[in-house]
């Protein structure tokens, strides 16, 4: 499934940015957003892979996945992914005989 809104992604758990705002404000991270650890944890997927997506080197995941995500994040899996199909990717059709 394709990620649609990598913006609210980000804006739902921490990124570099995050820590380096606190770093030179002093402000503390909201503790409203998810550590990425966390939520990759919980996803059952690496930190890595979150990561990726929060920054945009990866945009798509396997559906399983993004529902896993979806629902540790407590968001409707509708909300940050799309079905590949809805990006112009076709299903696969059988050949003709």
């Amino acid at each position: 499934m394709r990620l649609k809104n990598r913006d609210l992604l980000r804006a739902m758990v921490i990124v570099q940015e995050d820590v380096d705002t606190a770093r030179k404000t002093g402000r503390p991270i909201p503790a409203s957003k998810t550590p990425q650890r966390a939520l990759a944890d919980r996803a059952g997927v690496t930190g890595g892979f979150i990561n990726h997506l929060t920054s945009g080197r990866r945009k798509s995941c396997e559906p399983r996945t993004a529902e896993r995500i979806s629902e540790a994040l407590q968001i409707p899996l509708d909300v940050l992914f799309d079905s590949d199909e809805t990006h112009g990717r076709s299903k696969k059709v059988s050949p003709k005989k």
